[in-house]
């Protein structure tokens, strides 16, 4: 029946959907405007405002401070947060993705990439130069997931007006990754919703401020859950296995970096 929903959704032309509120967090015009903003003149779906914070002008010490400043400003019914380099390839992609929202009752944060309970990164997006898949876990229908990337997520602004991003984690990092957890111990769903769309990073930013927030967070969730799975590895809850995640990690990560023979 759920499915039924959406499929009935999808086809009725007819179908008049809420509006949405972009939020962009950017400090490069030329990306925003060659990637983001021409895409988004090319969907069919035009019942959206776009809110831009231009993070060159203003100055914040980390992205849920600025998502959370721009998100004040948001008027519609769900607020999409979105990096300012992806490429939305189809012309009905917006309008495919709300429709999906609206047919989902139960979340307090949906995505377009993730990964489950059990590890498994899923989702359609591609990303970096050359083009690739992010996973060969495609889906078909939204699916429930234990956290989402922060490439592109929604939630509804009843919601976020109440639980906003948190401002604790003073980094660049992680940001929609606690809002997963956040959502669940409120007894939200988190999920990925198929979306066909361009992420121009390769989406690797791990660095000294990523590993400063994951501790951080993995600390503060340890009598809430005993692995917090990303899309940028598992990590442990418990303190002498974050550890050592981190230092497999950053092996790993050296030895990526010396076969493709950079420092």
């Amino acid at each position: 029946m759920f499915m039924e929903n959406i499929k009935k959704g999808l086809e009725n032309k007819n179908y008049k959907m809420a509006m949405i509120s972009i939020i962009c967090a950017s400090n490069n015009k030329k990306i925003l405007e060659k990637e983001l903003i021409m895409s988004l003149s090319k969907q069919t779906f035009i019942n959206y405002e776009l809110i831009v914070i231009d993070t060159n002008k203003l100055k914040f010490k980390s992205a849920a401070e600025a998502l959370n400043y721009g998100a004040k400003k948001a008027k519609g019914t769900y607020i999409v947060f979105v990096h300012h380099d992806i490429i939305i390839k189809e012309s009905d992609e917006l309008e495919r993705i709300i429709k999906y929202v609206e047919q989902i009752n139960d979340f307090g944060i949906i995505g377009i990439a993730g990964i489950t309970e059990k590890g498994i990164i899923i989702g359609n997006i591609t990303n970096g130069n050359p083009e690739v898949k992010i996973t060969n876990k495609k889906i078909a229908k939204p699916t429930e997931v234990q956290t989402v990337d922060e490439v592109m997520f929604i939630v509804k602004k009843e919601i976020f007006d109440k639980y906003r991003l948190n401002t604790e984690n003073n980094t660049w990092h992680l940001y929609a990754v606690e809002y997963c957890v956040q959502m669940k111990n409120i007894g939200k769903k988190v999920y990925v919703i198929p979306s066909n769309i361009y992420h121009h990073s390769n989406g690797k930013s791990m660095n000294k401020e990523y590993y400063k927030e994951i501790k951080r967070f993995s600390k503060s969730q340890k009598n809430t859950v005993k692995i917090i799975n990303t899309t940028m590895g598992k990590w442990h809850t418990n303190r002498i296995i974050l550890f050592f995640d981190i230092i497999k990690v950053k092996i790993l990560l050296k030895l990526i970096n010396i076969k493709r023979g950079t420092k």
